[in-house]
């Protein structure tokens, strides 16, 4: 069998691990990447949600998560944030749901919030607010992902990309690093749900968005086996099975394909050992010619962290039977055998004054 590996997003190696500063997912508060530990304060709650653990921010005085400042939380030049949020009732003022700043309102090294009324998602650099033209429906969950190069702020969606705005990111500071609100008396707590929180110091490219998209499903998967920076043990693994391995000749075989992986197959090929073929992913097959054959299965994914491929081969798995008949006059066949001893016959059958049924 041969296998392609697929790995986490967080493993060095992986296109998703360049420039990752840290990594959150709400299964825990320290991150992933650098042991950044976040404190949670107010009526915070974590519960099970769709996509594992998630945190709840029910709104209310001091209710966030934070962390004293770190250096390594202090970005210039370059920043992605990527963020799995549910958003509940829109503000009447201004709610910052990500934000590296002290508790007025400059210096800020970078902010994303939600606008007064109607929610629209902004990027705030402790002077300029950058609009996007995205407003969460509330109650849905949403991928969200802003890049800043210091020139142009873009805002991509479920891994597409949605709107930008000119924008730059505020001087680094000493400030501390929230989600879900900030220590400010004009500023809202954020209303509703967080399920992780990534900041990368580089701008991440529109493919490299869509990838994670792609791949957040897996993540979800991955942290739920608390497998996170490991390998994923689910490899594409090629396997299949048939629904009789020792037919007649010119009996029907139906293959079954039973390949698993975390990500399915999406290609089949088959060779059945006698020179036939097939790309479907559960296919049938005549032998004529009796004798052992060989059958092989080699399935393909589209892993979006690497295409897969695993090969499985079964020596000598179908035994096509020869067989001789005997027929009555009007040519049925009332009695069979075949190279395995087996003897049939079909219906009653009297031979020398001896009645013989069945086999």
């Amino acid at each position: 069998m041969r296998i392609k590996p697929r790995t986490s997003v967080l493993n060095n190696g992986h296109p998703l691990s360049k420039g990752l500063v840290a990594a959150w997912s709400f299964l825990q508060l320290t991150d992933l990447r650098n042991n950044l530990t976040l404190t949670k304060t107010g009526n915070v709650t974590q519960q099970t949600g769709r996509y594992g653990k998630e945190y709840n921010f029910p709104g209310g005085a001091s209710t966030w998560l934070t962390m004293a400042d770190d250096p390594r939380l202090d970005i210039s030049g370059k920043i992605t944030l990527v963020i799995l949020l549910k958003a509940g009732t829109f503000p009447s003022y201004w709610q910052a749901i990500i934000a590296k700043r002290v508790v007025a309102d400059a210096p800020c090294n970078y902010e994303l919030g939600a606008k007064n009324t109607d929610g629209t998602l902004v990027w705030f650099n402790g002077s300029t607010v950058s609009e996007s033209s995205f407003i969460p429906t509330p109650g849905i969950w949403y991928r969200v992902v802003v890049t800043c190069d210091n020139t142009t702020a873009k805002f991509y969606v479920n891994g597409v990309f949605h709107s930008s705005a000119a924008a730059t990111l505020g001087a680094e500071n000493a400030g501390a690093f929230w989600i879900g609100s900030f220590d400010h008396s004009t500023d809202e707590p954020f209303v509703g749900s967080i399920a992780e929180v990534r900041i990368y110091d580089r701008v991440l490219t529109a493919s490299e968005v869509k990838l994670d998209y792609q791949d957040m499903w897996g993540i979800y998967r991955r942290i739920s086996q608390n497998q996170i920076g490991k390998a994923v043990t689910t490899p594409l693994d090629a396997e299949f099975s048939a629904d009789v391995t020792s037919p007649d000749r010119d009996q029907v075989v139906t293959f079954t394909d039973s390949s698993t992986g975390a990500y399915a197959p999406t290609t089949w090929s088959w060779t059945f050992g006698d020179g036939g073929t097939s790309i479907l992913q559960n296919p049938t097959h005549t032998y004529v010619t009796a004798g052992t054959y060989t059958v092989a299965l080699t399935v393909t994914n589209e892993n979006p962290a690497g295409a897969e491929e695993s090969i499985e081969t079964k020596t000598n798995y179908i035994s096509v039977q020869d067989f001789g008949a005997f027929f009555d006059k009007n040519g049925n066949i009332i009695m069979q055998w075949r190279e395995d001893g087996n003897v049939e016959f079909i219906g009653d059958v009297t031979i020398g004054g001896i009645l013989y049924g069945g086999s």
